[in-house]
């Protein structure tokens, strides 16, 4: 299936981004920020903070590995101000993007359990971007390659198929020109060796946020370093 264009998409009510404190990838940023100006739709940021790091950092002789294997104290004191840093730097980094679009946004802080956390916000009308800072120096959307839809069964694969249609005739698309291939989801250790070997400029999941675990949100994003757009769902009969 070919992404193209022409026409009107019902509106979302959001466009939500998850983002982690240590760091933004551009290309998740860049089609958020795509999503919400073609649709008119209100972006919120959502800034992901661990309960389970904050507890550890409770803890007596916590210690912090950085990404050039040394290690320091951590305590809570410390860990809170290098979150409200992350949070100002990743604050500014979309705002240059979206306010000059004239976009509606917000960022707050999420504290939970992960990604468990960031589902519960999804709504059946919301988009959802994810995607970790990347591992390698690609910034941006391919301008034109191709895409994975993952789902679980056939009404799922339907549904997202109608919302991939609908976008590519809004009179804005928001998607660049993307070939879709489909993939039906089986689990983590099957399936996800096939979309390494595929290598995906984009995963989209179908079926809302109930059809994927956060367990294996977390190993789409760990073990790929492209953005993952969660589509709307279909609202139950």
């Amino acid at each position: 299936m070919i992404i193209r264009t022409t026409a009107e998409l019902a509106r979302p009510a959001r466009v939500l981004l998850a983002l982690e404190p240590t760091g933004i990838n551009p290309a998740s940023l860049q089609l958020a920020v795509q999503l919400s100006h073609s649709l008119k739709a209100e972006l919120r940021s959502l800034l992901m903070e661990d309960l389970a790091l904050l507890r550890a950092a409770t803890l007596p002789f916590a210690r912090e590995i950085r990404g050039s294997g040394e290690d320091h104290p951590l305590d809570p004191v410390t860990l809170e101000r290098s979150l409200r840093v992350s949070e100002t730097r990743l604050r500014e980094q979309v705002a240059r993007q979206v306010e000059p679009r004239g976009i509606v946004w917000s960022m707050r802080s999420l504290r939970g359990s992960g990604l468990a956390a960031l589902l519960d916000e999804w709504s059946l009308t919301d988009f959802m971007v994810l995607g970790r800072a990347p591992r390698t120096p690609w910034s941006t959307l391919p301008a034109t390659g191709h895409a994975m839809l993952l789902y679980r069964n056939s009404d799922d694969l339907t549904h997202a198929q109608q919302v991939l249609s609908d976008l590519a005739r809004s009179i804005s698309p928001p998607l660049p020109q993307l070939t879709v291939e489909t993939l039906r989801w089986v689990d983590v250790a099957q399936s996800l060796p096939l979309l390494r070997r595929c290598n995906p400029g984009l995963i989209l999941l179908a079926g809302g946020s109930a059809c994927w675990p956060s367990g294996e949100l977390r190993a789409l994003l760990e073990g790929l370093d492209c953005p993952v757009l969660l589509l709307p769902g279909e609202p139950s009969a």
